[in-house]
């Protein structure tokens, strides 16, 4: 599938990290960097984080806040937070629609803003539902496959002894 636009297209703005900037933190608030990499984000669909705190939305699906593409499966968002309040949120992906494709799965992430602090930054990955299919195996021609009772040049028979050693790794069928 490679790197097709019709593939990698998001509805995310698509913006070079250096163009992304700081807003100016305050006595009050101080800036959140949310950097998430998102590797498996389809065509037409986008990256938004919710939260507890008013500058995600206050875990209102219509207030999230949108994240920009900065390239290479990267989003960023950023977010102003009273500073001492505990910060609560998750990574979700939306369709055109703004309709919910798939939220991360578990308990929302945490974040303490120490009142000492300008700007915090969160890099992380996203936390899919449905993990990545991971498997191993062997590939071997039958004439690869020889046994003290073969005559050397592989046999079908021999097929039985690579699947008992098969089955004595672990390995299934």
């Amino acid at each position: 599938r490679g790197l097709q636009d019709s593939l990698v297209k998001t509805q995310n703005k698509v913006v070079a990290m250096k163009d992304v900037v700081w807003p100016a933190s305050s006595d009050a608030e101080l800036a959140v960097r949310f950097v998430v990499y998102a590797p498996r984000v389809e065509a037409g669909h986008s990256v938004w984080v919710t939260g507890n705190v008013e500058g995600l939305g206050a875990w209102s699906a219509s207030k999230c806040l949108p994240m920009v593409h900065v390239g290479s499966g990267l989003y960023v968002g950023q977010a102003m937070v009273k500073k001492g309040e505990v910060c609560e949120y998750k990574y979700k992906i939306v369709d055109a629609g703004g309709n919910e494709v798939c939220k991360e799965e578990g308990s929302p992430r945490k974040i303490a803003t120490d009142s000492g602090t300008r700007f915090v930054v969160k890099d992380e990955a996203f936390n899919y539902p449905t993990k990545v299919y991971k498997a191993a195996g062997v590939a071997i021609p039958v004439s690869g496959i020889k046994t003290s009772e073969s005559t050397g040049i592989g046999e079908f028979l021999d097929l039985k002894k690579m699947v008992d050693w098969c089955t004595r790794t672990g390995l299934q069928l």
